[in-house]
């Protein structure tokens, strides 16, 4: 069988090498690079079809990094076609490439953005399996998946199958009890932004389509809770281009530039779309109301507000009811002991011969994860 892997980044690439040169005897592993124009490329340009599409997600994400955009229809317009053709050429020459090399597997990074999605929808086209990468949720871990990053993992949405694991895998107890929240002098709920234009917000939000959105969601459905002395702590992300601070309303407050961890710690709540703070916090004992799509955004594990009602319910929940200790330590448990594969990809020097064999047991389908699937098809999960 054969198995490519592609990335445009170095060190990513870099990686890719170390991953294809410890493949098991029965695959052939390469790393492919990126489209090299050349005449004959560039001639057959003349005979493809209509753009196919790809432009989408670059289009929203351009128009939020450069909003002066809006103001010039016209060269908006000229770019985003533009895209949407080199995408098109992108599917068609990898589309054309895996076909001759006639390969059966595909390993590409994250994936849910041009150039990596346009790459992993040629080799689906061709019915190829790919597993996409990303960095680990969890320290020194990386992620592999057959389906997809983020909230578009292949991890079940029950809270039962993860408690179900932790009681069948008994060898050290999950333990049957809730935290308390400690009292504070004033108390508090978290609101950690996110950048507008990353995949996560853009692709993964449902009702609320921004951090405004969310502020003035929250604001909404808090103002009870400020009249009793409540605040809501919103923290900007530090890469975000584009400031929140001018939204106003009583009982808000934008913390400055200090360890996400420390607001965390004394927070009755955190409320998030999906940044991977809310995954920090619910491994920290705290409620996490998410808004969006995201990987914890589980009944049980987290409160999932779907719509304005629903986030009233969810935060009255998560600032009232204890912690569910055994549904978070069955969560992690299994994102520690079968989801991520030990060991982090970007620390060269530190990976074994144990990260490999668990990456290339993914790609082919032969561990846990494998048989989570199939059961699942059958419909026994």
């Amino acid at each position: 069988m054969k198995i490519c892997f592609i990335s445009l980044s170095r060190k990513r690439k870099r990686y890719f090498t170390l991953l294809a040169n410890s493949a098991p005897n029965e695959c052939e592993a390469s790393v492919i690079p990126g489209i090299r124009p050349n005449f004959t490329l560039l001639k057959s340009l003349l005979h493809f079809p209509k753009p196919l599409g790809f432009e989408d997600v670059h289009a929203r994400r351009q128009v939020i990094n450069y909003p002066t955009l809006n103001k010039f229809k016209p060269l908006s317009a000229l770019l985003l076609a533009v895209n949407a053709y080199a995408e098109t050429v992108r599917y068609y020459y990898f589309k054309s490439l895996f076909m001759q090399q006639q390969c059966d597997y595909l390993g590409v990074w994250n994936g849910q953005k041009p150039p990596y999605s346009t790459v992993a929808k040629a080799a689906i086209d061709c019915g190829m399996q790919v597993t996409y990468f990303e960095n680990g949720g969890l320290p020194d871990t990386t992620t592999a998946d057959n389906k997809g990053v983020n909230a578009w993992n292949s991890l079940p949405r029950n809270i039962d199958f993860y408690l179900q694991y932790a009681s069948d895998n008994s060898n050290s107890r999950v333990d049957e009890e809730a935290v308390e929240a400690e009292s504070v002098s004033q108390p508090y709920i978290f609101v950690p932004l996110q950048v507008e234009s990353d995949t996560q917000v853009v692709l993964q939000t449902t009702w609320v389509k921004g951090n405004i959105a969310l502020l003035e969601a929250v604001a909404e459905v808090f103002g009870p809770y400020i009249e009793k002395g409540w605040k809501v702590l919103v923290k900007e992300h530090p890469k975000a281009r584009t400031s929140s601070k001018d939204f106003q309303h009583k009982g808000f407050e934008f913390v400055g530039s200090g360890d996400v961890a420390t607001y965390i710690k004394d927070a009755s709540a955190v409320v998030t779309i999906n940044s991977t703070v809310g995954l920090e916090a619910l491994q920290m004992n705290k409620n996490v109301v998410v808004v969006g799509n995201a990987l914890y955004g589980i009944e049980g594990l987290s409160f999932v507000a779907t719509n304005p009602l629903t986030l009233k319910s969810a935060i009255d929940s998560a600032v009232t009811l204890p912690f569910n200790l055994s549904a978070k330590e069955a969560f992690f448990r299994f994102l520690d002991e079968v989801y991520y594969i030990p060991g982090d990809w970007r620390r060269f020097d530190e990976l074994d011969e144990a990260h490999f064999r668990a990456l290339w047991m993914r790609i082919l389908k032969q561990d846990t994860m494998a048989k989570l699937a199939n059961d699942k098809a059958e419909g026994s999960v």
